[in-house]
């Protein structure tokens, strides 16, 4: 055991530790735990009760020179640590920005080529779809501010190229401006109201294919932001054949895609009614346009009066036997059977 308690053999844990199990102060500096110690008779103190082993190696079982030699080495592996995390993060850097100069040399094409893949923009064209046309091309093929008013002037047709060009900041503007305020004259924003209307009215004919018209249905949703599920259903209800449109409900279609894939080869026929009302329209065309001849003397078909070999009749007689007193449907003269025209008889029918 040792006489006296140096300071610097010890950690001021320890010395706590030590003076806790004496059930002495802890409290207080360094110097006051150890001359707190030393004061214990050295049999009634004992030894340091944390081991070496419990407390790790540290300033208890090392020299000063040890010490200053471990916190130099310790320094010295924090500032490579610093270097390489540093290192690290320049390599980082420069791995992303050959991965994006890769995606923008794949992305390049000509600019005569680029300007194929968007449609040019009308006064009757939808000003919000041409736009977002617009913008995903430019982003995809990364066209600077310069290619992208070159883009713009090169699609912009009618009144709005005769807008552009009246802009006297054309080349200085910034192409978003100059869409915001080209979107102020020329898109239109019809009342959700109306467009809804729009939308349910829209019904297949009979001379699209259903996927024309699933198309331009589906269009009209996007505008009035309708969701998948209530889209096949409005889909289904503007099928105008009842048993077309009953066996559509009950196969529960739940997404448009499975529906156009049912219906992709349908073809919508003209409805019977349709059908006769055309041939009943063409049969009285017909006839209309048929010369019917009949004599006003006899009644009969193919003569005109002059023709007529009967006695002449008066103005409101029996066209059968020519009496005053009665008409030719109650003449007991009239004939059952039709003559022949020939015959140039009369014809009561």
């Amino acid at each position: 055991m040792e006489d006296t308690i140096a300071v610097e053999t010890y950690t001021t844990t320890q010395l706590k530790e030590w003076l806790q199990r004496l059930s002495l102060k802890t409290s207080g500096t360094k110097m006051d735990l150890v001359k707190r110690l030393n004061e214990v008779p050295q049999a009634t103190r004992g030894n340091c009760p944390i081991a070496a082993e419990e407390a790790g190696v540290g300033e208890a079982s090392l020299g000063h020179d040890d010490i200053r030699t471990l916190k130099a080495e310790l320094s010295k592996l924090k500032n490579q640590c610093e270097i390489l995390t540093h290192q690290n993060e320049l390599l980082l850097t420069k791995m992303r920005t050959q991965i994006c100069e890769t995606d923008a040399a794949a992305t390049e094409l000509p600019f005569d080529v680029v300007k194929e893949f968007l449609p040019e923009f009308n006064d009757e064209a939808d000003f919000e779809v041409w736009v977002e046309q617009f913008k995903n091309l430019t982003s995809l093929y990364v066209l600077d501010e310069n290619l992208q008013r070159v883009l713009l002037m090169n699609k912009l047709k009618g009144k709005s190229r005769q807008w552009l060009q009246s802009k006297p900041n054309l080349v200085t503007e910034h192409v978003a401006e100059l869409l915001k305020q080209l979107a102020e004259f020329f898109e239109v924003k019809e009342n959700k109201m109306i467009l809804r209307r729009k939308f349910e009215m829209r019904k297949w004919i009979h001379s699209e294919s259903f996927l024309d018209y699933f198309k331009e249905k589906t269009a009209m949703a996007k505008k009035i932001s309708i969701e998948e599920d209530e889209l096949v259903n409005c889909i289904i209800e503007g099928i105008p054949d009842e048993q077309l449109r009953t066996q559509a409900h009950m196969q529960c279609y739940l997404s448009t895609a499975s529906l156009v894939q049912a219906f992709s080869k349908i073809q919508l026929k003209k409805s019977v009614t349709s059908a006769k009302a055309v041939s009943t329209s063409t049969n009285a065309k017909v006839q209309k346009g048929t010369m019917v001849i009949r004599c006003y003397n006899c009644n009969s078909l193919g003569h005109f009066a002059a023709e007529c070999k009967k006695p002449k009749r008066e103005m409101g007689a029996c066209f059968a036997c020519g009496s005053l007193e009665h008409r030719v449907a109650a003449c007991p003269d009239k004939k059952s059977a039709v003559q022949f025209l020939e015959d140039n008889e009369y014809n009561a029918s």
